[in-house]
């Protein structure tokens, strides 16, 4: 299945809202889970509601190459309180977002193929990622950044990868 069959409705939905998520992996320092579960503090964060799409990103110190990369996508489905099952204390800020209809990639998307992407929503320093991205969060991305890298994944998986920007 490709990504605009799963995400036709959240595509269609002029009220959903796109992302990217930082994540360290699945673990109970943040309570999160890839692919099933997402925490965050909605006093930071509060901007992500059910029906909402993300990608995430694995930052550069918790990845294995030591540079950032792209591994999935999904749907939050619903936002509930979490269970207090992280480290910090009694944190009434904290929700979990359920995910439904994940998306992993077959091939992670590093730095290096993503040099000549057009963001749309930020724009980027040549030559650098420094401080492009919010630290270990949340990213608001627009459609259209979520559509060209979901784009430039498929392409990817295909090892097609163009020369030039997706516009």
């Amino acid at each position: 299945m490709n990504y605009k069959s799963l995400y036709e409705e959240e595509l269609s939905n002029l009220s959903t809202q796109f992302f990217i998520f930082d994540t360290k992996g699945s673990g109970a320092k943040h309570d999160d889970a890839d692919f099933i579960k997402y925490s965050w503090r909605t006093n930071k964060f509060g901007l992500v509601k059910p029906g909402d799409l993300f990608i995430y990103r694995r930052p550069g110190k918790s990845s294995e190459t030591r540079k950032f990369y792209f591994f999935g996508a999904g749907k939050i489905e619903t936002i509930t309180p979490a269970l207090n099952t992280c480290t910090e204390v009694d944190d009434k800020t904290r929700v979990n977002g359920v995910i439904n209809k994940p998306f992993p990639f077959v091939n992670n998307i590093h730095p290096d193929e993503l040099e000549d992407f057009r963001w749309s929503f930020k724009e980027r320093k040549p030559d650098t990622w420094m401080y492009f991205f919010n630290q270990y969060g949340m990213n608001k991305i627009d459609k259209e950044d979520f559509i060209a890298l979901m784009v430039r994944i498929l392409m990817h998986r295909d090892h097609l990868i163009l020369s030039k920007p997706i516009t």
